[in-house]
């Protein structure tokens, strides 16, 4: 509580990747409405943009699995094999990273 989405983010890094020093970059702010076991649940969320060589070290409390990837294969990925995606991700490829492949 009471802390901001960059401070949220960086934390969030640090506990979940083991990664810290990274500058990030807001590339917009989104929320989506949908229904889970349900009820309605609007999630608001911030996508940031990092760029980092440090090895990252997970916590398996917190994540599953880690991947790094281009954009162009995430567009490829998103393509071939959706379901295997979080809502989340797919949104955040649509919105803020295809844009960039046009743009390349």
């Amino acid at each position: 509580p009471g802390e901001g989405y960059l401070e949220a983010a960086k934390k969030e890094l640090q506990e979940e990747l083991g990664l810290s020093g990274i500058e990030l970059v807001e590339l917009g702010k989104r929320y989506e409405d949908y229904r889970e076991e349900g009820e309605w649940i609007r999630r608001f969320s911030v996508t940031h943009l990092a760029v980092s060589d440090s090895d990252i070290q997970i916590e398996p409390n917190e994540v599953t699995a880690v991947r790094w990837v281009s954009i162009p294969e995430l567009g490829e990925w998103v393509e071939s094999s959706p379901e295997e995606l979080t809502r989340g991700l797919k949104a955040v490829f649509a919105k803020h990273l295809a844009p960039m492949m046009v743009n390349q």
